[in-house]
């Protein structure tokens, strides 16, 4: 019974079904309390429905199973910066790096964490290390290494230097970024972004047409840039970007697939209630892990995020009587 359990588990998983999944590797610690994968897996799958905090324990049992284990600290130094402890998803992380040193996305991880808390010195330490691994350790060139790798060491180095008005560097990043293969548009976007970070709204502006041109208006390009804004605390113009996508996409008969974190904040922020409703329902079924990123900082740690838009409804409801 218990090799058909993991065997379903990592079918379940390795689909991306992760909710069905958890239901399986629950039942396969039931049977071994001390399988360290199993622990490892539903850490996962928990983690990418929302569960972060439950995430985070099963994580400790990993770590308390199999101390000093790489996989443990990773899973943990993602909980702690998605529940909004940046601290200890700081100490999580270095602690990762100390096992595996120099590791690409254990120093890209850390950078972030750097990056959310104004450390901008210290994270580009370590996403140099990032940039250093990739260029040495493969040619990233060739397209051996992952897109997504490449875009995430590029466009967090692009920001760091952004962020220390190292205006060169940050383009450096982003023309490095294109001749690793990445397409025009996301070149344009990662400019504009940098742009933003820069405080500069005129030359983000210039970009964006720029990439909206290149993809030909495409819906996506939109709520990106929507993102972006909001990202950057330009809350009104990515509010009425996302929202008008939506409301178009919503007229065509389609759906936005993305982005409802990103428009639920800033509608939050721009005092939309009922938008800011809808939007935070979407985002918890579409994004639950961004979503608590993001949100987690609002509601009590005890409260599920199934429970969040209820919770936060009452409180509206009341704050108008």
């Amino acid at each position: 019974e218990g090799d058909y359990l993991e065997a379903k588990a990592r079918v379940l998983t390795g689909n991306g079904q992760y909710a069905e999944a958890i239901e399986y590797w629950n039942k396969s610690i039931d049977i071994d309390a001390y399988s360290l994968m199993a622990w490892l897996q539903l850490s996962q799958c928990q983690y990418h429905v929302g569960k972060v905090a439950e995430s985070l324990q099963s994580a400790i049992y990993a770590d308390a199973i199999h101390p000093n284990l790489p996989e443990a600290y990773l899973a943990m130094g993602n909980c702690y910066f998605a529940l909004g402890d940046n601290d200890a998803a700081e100490n999580a992380f270095k602690k990762y790096l100390e096992i595996v040193p120099y590791e690409i996305q254990g120093e890209v991880l850390l950078a972030s964490v750097l990056f959310a808390m104004e450390k901008y010195e210290e994270a580009e330490e370590h996403i140099n290390e990032a940039i250093f691994g990739l260029e040495s350790e493969h040619d990233d060139l060739d397209g051996s290494v992952p897109e997504i790798v490449r875009i995430d060491v590029y466009r967090q180095a692009a920001y760091i230097a952004a962020a220390q008005k190292k205006s060169k560097d940050a383009m450096f990043y982003a023309d490095r970024l294109e001749m690793c293969g990445v397409s025009e548009s996301k070149g344009l976007l990662l400019r504009g972004g940098i742009m933003l970070e820069m405080q500069d709204l005129k030359g983000a502006y210039e970009y964006f047409v720029q990439a909206l041109q290149k993809t030909d208006n495409d819906p996506q390009t939109y709520i990106k840039i929507g993102c972006m804004y909001v990202d950057a605390s330009v809350y009104e113009i990515g509010y009425q970007l996302l929202s008008n996508v939506s409301t178009i996409l919503a007229d065509c008969g389609a759906e936005m697939n993305s982005g409802w974190e990103r428009l639920a904040y800033a509608a939050r922020q721009t005092d939309h209630k009922k938008e800011y409703i809808d939007a935070l329902a979407k985002a918890i079924e579409t994004n639950p892990v961004d979503t608590m990123t993001i949100f987690s900082c609002y509601f009590p740690k005890e409260l599920p995020m199934k429970e969040w838009v209820k919770w936060e409804s009452d409180k509206l409801k009341n704050s108008n009587i």
